[in-house]
């Protein structure tokens, strides 16, 4: 604590003390006038204000003292005997100065000119140790108490804020490794696409399709343009990402002509809806390459989204023969494709996620993705 803190600190203290002092001295001062009145032994008001006001002052002037041993040296436990024993021994010497002061002021104040002659100073000294010291020592424990609790609420206050700074620091890193994961998985997703893009490309090229090469060429370069303006956002809408589907679905027409027949069924609310970028395509990509390259007369995939509740459901399907029991990357997703979708998605939303990849009920394979339905 820096100093200028420590002397408001010490002034607060003070000052609370002061204006306790004096409600409790306020208190004796008419408990000493109106009580000795009562007895027929009336006193001026000056001689009682002497008698029931100094000690609470006193007090008050050596609370932030007591108050700063109480913080200091608070009984923990663990090392309550040693704590203990320095609050007697610092309890005792503080009510032995407090009663010295406190005599020394009735000696010189109160019985001259109000009272008889005063005894000698010492055998008053030992008369008030003996009479007061406990009733004393009561209130140094009770000041020293007080600053103890203060220790406590501070170092209470500091954990909570410790704690909160550091669930801030690990949800901030937490973050930071999400999003790394995210852009390593789509790092590994767009070369992927690109990869299969230049293969058809070539393929065409072998076959000497050479405007289908050309058309497919302008697509991947729309594909492109598409994919990289997604970068830096791990969602989109799913108006741009359908946007993103049709420029690979261009690339796919180009090499499959009629064999490739695409039915699109999007809800209009679901259009806004966010989705993580380039969610749709190796879907699609799966369903191309086992449920229609294969085919000689090809086939056809339906995508659909539509919410439900609070969830999107995005769905893709396709009119091949499906998944046999002897095709294990249907149940572990080991492919590039479908094993990055089923990652990004476990980052991005945890449990709040399904995804699904099998055999539809009318045949063919069928990808089942449900997210939350955020706009």
């Amino acid at each position: 604590m820096s100093g200028t803190r420590r002397m408001r600190a010490t002034w607060r203290v003070w000052s609370l003390a002061a204006a306790i002092a004096t409600a409790l001295g306020v208190s004796s001062v008419a408990f000493v006038y109106f009580g000795m009145k009562a007895a027929g032994k009336p006193l001026t008001f000056t001689t009682a204000l002497l008698a029931g006001l100094p000690d609470w002052y006193f007090w008050a002037a050596l609370t932030p003292f007591v108050f700063w041993l109480g913080a200091r040296i608070p009984i923990e436990r663990r090392h309550w005997p040693r704590a203990a024993v320095l609050h007697l021994l610092a309890g005792g010497a503080v009510v032995l100065v407090e009663l010295a002061v406190f005599t020394l002021f009735n000696h010189w104040f109160y019985y001259n000119p109000y009272a008889p002659a005063p005894a000698a100073l010492g055998d008053a000294y030992v008369w008030n140790i003996l009479r007061s010291f406990h009733y004393a020592f009561i209130i140094y424990w009770l000041l020293a108490a007080a600053g103890m609790a203060y220790r406590y609420q501070r170092d209470a206050v500091a954990r909570q804020r410790d704690a909160a700074e550091l669930s801030v620091r690990n949800a901030e890193l937490e973050s930071q490794l999400t999003r790394a994961q995210l852009e390593m998985l789509r790092a590994q997703l767009q070369p992927h696409f690109l990869f299969n893009a230049l293969n058809t490309v070539a393929g065409l090229i072998r076959e000497r399709r050479n405007e289908a090469a050309t058309d497919v060429i302008a697509g991947l370069g729309a594909l492109l343009r598409h994919a990289l303006s997604s970068l830096d956002r791990d969602e989109i809408p799913l108006r741009e990402e359908l946007g993103v589907l049709e420029s690979y679905l261009d690339v796919e027409r180009a090499r499959f002509r009629d064999r490739l027949r695409v039915h699109v069924d999007i809800e209009p609310a679901a259009l806004e809806r966010e989705v993580p970028s380039l969610i749709l395509q190796p879907l699609v990509e799966n369903a191309i390459r086992h449920g229609i390259a294969n085919t000689p007369e090809g086939g056809e995939i339906w995508i659909s989204a539509r919410t439900r509740c609070e969830q999107l459901e995005l769905e893709v399907r396709d009119s091949g023969s499906g998944f046999g029991l002897d095709t294990p990357w249907v149940a572990d997703s080991s492919r590039l494709g479908l094993h990055n979708t089923r990652a990004r998605l476990d980052r991005l939303y945890g449990d709040r996620h399904s995804f699904f990849v099998g055999n539809g009920e009318d045949g063919g394979a069928r990808a089942r993705i449900l997210i939350p339905a955020r706009p």
